[in-house]
């Protein structure tokens, strides 16, 4: 793995954990968040 690759792969990695972290934010907050 070169370190070339491995921000690349964190990012694409991380992209679908932030939008559930922004779910689960918003449905705590009592936002309807689709």
């Amino acid at each position: 793995m070169t370190p070339s690759k491995l921000p690349r792969v964190l990012v694409v990695d991380d992209e679908p954990t932030i939008c559930w972290a922004l779910q689960r934010l918003g449905e705590s907050a009592g936002l309807d968040v689709h």
